[in-house]
């Protein structure tokens, strides 16, 4: 499917009035709709003579273009380029994502055809939305119960996924442990921590997991923060008619709500929810035209009143507030805007333990400080939450 294709099918799906070329090249539609495979295109030429002098290393090809982590934020060689969106995108995830995302550029460099290696099972082909199956949920009591799951949060939930029998004997016991999906307390945001199994992928089962988790929960979120892959998926979901009789849709300047259109949730406290506390301009936002029909006026109420305010008038309104997670703040330093993601310890009980805030950034540009720093933070739209 051509570029103009999908532009058309995003037009007709969020109702867009604009050509999304008018839209501004950070917000979430140009970075993880639109343009996400000419970006990531992009980034692999100019990524190319280090792939080149890596010989087919990952390990050397990422230490050319990470120079250290500075308080868990990856650092570039000076020699990389600063001023490309989609690795800035890949930055701002943190060590992790940046990692995803320079293995799959590097796989598919040095391995073209690996994406067309699928398992021919006929297993393949009965699964749907009907024999992949999610049980659970395992439900974190405290932040240490799903730690080993790659979720340290109270009320984490953890949901084993189930395929058909024939599916499920082709995995190895470690496959199989892995096969679960974690959701955070608030806002549903979901994680898959192995991904599909390496003799699945491209089979399709990604994406019905990722259906089947909207299905059973009603809704998701997602971030800028999400792998390569999940991206593509996104893409697929918001721009292909084959989903437009099941989702309903919400874009803010970097991130997505995705809400079951047959849910039995009620769906305005579920966009309630989802806005409170995130401080987005009008111009980043998109809605599909049956959410913003089911919302009516309070979408049009919430809309109207972005960016109404400046950036002094709302610090010194909230002047006596002490930052907690989900407030949206502006870091003093650099007077960029940030929402605050939540605050950690890393290391417990060991000498080099310490607290740690994640700001995610509105345009890609997310970091971790220390707590001690936190008095360089000044909210500006405090969550309600």
């Amino acid at each position: 499917m051509n570029l103009n294709e999908n532009i058309s099918r995003v037009k007709e799906l969020m109702g867009i009035k604009e050509t999304l070329e008018k839209l501004p090249q950070d917000s979430y539609v140009q970075m993880n709709v639109k343009n996400f495979r000419i970006y990531k295109k992009q980034l692999t030429e100019t990524l190319k003579p280090y792939l080149d002098k890596s010989e087919g290393d990952f390990v050397k090809f990422k230490n050319l273009i990470v120079k250290k982590m500075d308080k868990f934020n990856p650092v570039l060689h000076d020699y990389i380029p600063q001023d490309i969106p989609f690795l800035n995108n890949l930055v701002s995830g943190g060590g992790r994502v940046l990692n995803q995302g320079l293995y799959e550029i590097f796989k598919e460099y040095f391995n073209p055809s690996e994406k067309n290696k699928i398992d021919k099972n006929p297993c393949l082909n009965n699964l749907n939305l009907d024999t992949v199956r999610l049980v659970g949920p395992v439900t974190a009591k405290t932040d240490k119960d799903l730690e080993n799951k790659w979720l340290r949060m109270a009320g984490g939930r953890l949901y084993r996924i189930v395929l058909p029998e024939e599916c499920y004997s082709r995995l190895t016991p470690e496959e199989r442990a892995a096969l679960y999906v974690t959701i955070e307390p608030k806002e549903n945001r979901i994680h898959f921590p192995s991904g599909v199994p390496s003799k699945f992928r491209g089979s399709g089962l990604g994406k019905l997991i990722y259906l089947k988790t909207i299905q059973k929960l009603g809704y998701i979120t997602s971030s800028s923060a999400s792998s390569p892959g999940v991206k593509m998926m996104y893409e697929d979901f918001l721009t292909n008619p084959e989903y437009k009789d099941m989702l309903l849709g919400l874009i803010l300047q970097k991130q997505l709500l995705l809400i079951d259109k047959n849910t039995n949730l009620d769906i305005p406290q579920i966009f309630r929810e989802f806005v409170d506390g995130k401080y987005t301009e009008q111009k980043y936002v998109e809605a599909s035209p049956e959410l913003k029909k089911i919302l009516g006026k309070e979408y049009d109420d919430w809309y109207s009143q972005l960016g109404q305010q400046d950036i002094p008038s709302l610090i010194s309104k909230y002047n006596d507030l002490e930052p907690k997670p989900n407030d949206t703040v502006v870091d003093t330093r650099d007077n960029k805007t940030y929402t605050i993601g939540y605050e950690n310890v890393y290391d417990a009980g060991k000498p080099n333990e310490r607290k740690v805030i994640w700001l995610s950034g509105e345009k890609y540009k997310d970091k971790y400080i220390d707590a001690s720093e936190k008095n360089y933070l000044k909210v500006i739209s405090p969550s309600k939450k």
